[in-house]
């Protein structure tokens, strides 16, 4: 019986492109996330660098986002001039660590920096 249990199939890994909203602006393709795929109830690290057409000033923020759909499963933002030492910059390099709770089977994963209406950068990834 062919993919008779398809929850159990390997999740592939997690390939960032550019946000679909946000296709004019610089990608942030260089995200490695471990483990790849994010497991639920488990640590995830996301590690990676982007860098930007315009400055990083203070008041801008590196937002992680899991969601599906409409429905937002998790969010974090972090100040980027809270933990750099050269401010304004063009150039951030991150290593955040999270704590996942559930997850659906199928989701999406935004990297964005920027702060309200003005994101400088964007990165998205599709879970399946």
């Amino acid at each position: 019986m062919a993919n008779a249990f398809p929850s159990q199939l390997v999740k592939r890994q997690s390939s960032f492109g550019s946000c679909p909203a946000f296709l004019d602006i610089p990608k942030i393709t260089n995200v490695t996330l471990i483990p790849d795929p994010p497991k639920a109830n488990s640590p995830l690290e996301v590690k990676g660098s982007a860098n930007t057409n315009d400055d990083i000033v203070d008041g801008m923020f590196f937002v992680f986002k899991i969601f599906n759909g409409n429905e937002k499963i998790y969010s974090n933002a972090i100040g980027i001039c809270d933990v750099v030492t050269d401010c304004p910059t063009k150039v951030f390099d991150f290593d955040e660590r999270y704590d996942l709770k559930d997850l659906p089977s199928s989701y999406s994963i935004t990297v964005a920096i920027g702060a309200n209406s003005s994101i400088l950068a964007c990165g998205f990834a599709q879970v399946n």
